[in-house]
């Protein structure tokens, strides 16, 4: 009863120091994080659309992220399934069809930048209307809304109001520069381009985090996606039976989440190949196909091949 990748059960939900399609996400994570960064600080309110030459480019890591994670998991079957089985097997031709999936994938993903940045532009305006700001004040918040949530642009309103005010609550903000500290008796002393310095950083700050959150969940993702692709393959060509399963590989440390360790608990020997896998924390639950469970989740998946 041969390996894939990973082993069952207690210590084989663990990742290997070395996991291959963790390493293939973590190859492309930074450069899609900085290609994001990109594309938002060359967005403006009245442009939200994504330019050709950066979709391309963003799309085109997802891709590498995908590519690098099939050939992880095809390297790991072409020796030991594929020698034992006598069976050759072009992977190139037989994953076309993956790969054109890929790439639409990957081109949703883009225009799904466009679109959030619209929606946090139109509530950042309504709230501004709501709140009754002058115009001018509407638009410098819309300017400093660009990639961020609805949520983390009102988060960055309200750091501003905080230091206007000279509000202590100013200094608890995680994400502020703390090179701008100063003596809670001297926020009332600010001046408008101190405070407009202090709201850029921390608006750069809160956009680099985001960026890094989407970054490692699209590329882990795809290259998950990528690896599970090649097992698909396999089934269909008959290198690996139609009986393998797929586990869950938790990251090997304290931070590992209760939603993915439910994963574990549920499923201890897997699920069979096609099947989703189910999470329980407290009172919520759900059904997810493969690994990334949710944002900075580190997991992988495994698959054990039985005869």
């Amino acid at each position: 009863m041969p390996f894939v990748k990973g082993v069952y059960p207690i210590l084989g939900h663990m990742q290997a120091a070395d996991d291959p399609v963790r390493a293939a996400a973590e190859d492309n994570e930074p450069i899609l994080r900085d290609q994001l960064l990109s594309v938002w600080n060359g967005m403006t309110p009245e442009n939200t659309d994504v330019p050709d030459r950066e979709a391309k480019l963003c799309a085109s890591t997802l891709l590498s992220a995908r590519a690098e994670g099939l050939a992880a998991m095809q390297s790991t079957i072409g020796q030991p399934i594929t020698k034992a089985l006598t069976v050759t097997y072009d992977f190139q031709q037989s994953n076309a069809a993956g790969s054109e999936q890929a790439a639409l994938l990957a081109a949703a993903f883009v225009r799904e930048i466009s679109d959030e940045v619209r929606a946090t532009l139109n509530a950042t305006n309504a709230a501004g209307f709501a709140a009754g700001l002058p115009p001018a004040d509407i638009a410098r918040n819309l300017r400093e809304s660009i990639g961020l949530t609805a949520q983390q642009a009102a988060a960055v309103q309200n750091y501003r109001r905080l230091l206007e005010t000279g509000s202590t609550d100013a200094l608890t903000r995680a994400l502020r520069d703390k090179r701008f500290d100063v003596e809670p008796e001297d926020l009332t002393k600010l001046t408008p381009v101190q405070i407009d310095a202090r709201v850029d950083a921390y608006r750069r700050r809160y956009l680099a985090y985001r960026a890094s959150t989407i970054a490692r969940y699209e590329t882990l993702a795809a290259a998950n996606g990528g690896a599970l692709n090649s097992i698909h393959s396999s089934v269909n060509a008959g290198i690996l039976p139609l009986t393998t399963t797929v586990g869950w590989l938790l990251a090997h440390d304290e931070r590992t989440c209760p939603r993915c360790r439910s994963i574990v608990k549920l499923q201890p020997n897997g699920v069979p190949l096609g099947q989703l896998f189910r999470w329980r924390h407290n009172d919520r639950s759900g059904l997810v196909a493969f690994a990334p469970l949710h944002p900075l989740c580190r997991c992988t998946n495994t698959y054990r091949v039985h005869r």
